[in-house]
């Protein structure tokens, strides 16, 4: 997903172990529209 610019990862600083993960700008706008699409075809808005 780093790959496609979907995602990019951020070091805890408190934690060297850890990392964070982060939706890139154009992967949240992309799924927030897949998600509004999703929804709207739907009869009530929920998933059955």
């Amino acid at each position: 997903m780093e790959r496609h610019d979907m995602i990019t990862r951020h070091d805890d600083p408190a934690d060297n172990r850890r990392s964070f993960v982060r939706l890139t700008p154009n992967a949240y706008h992309r799924m927030t529209n897949f998600l509004f699409a999703t929804l709207s075809k739907s009869k009530n808005g929920s998933w059955q």
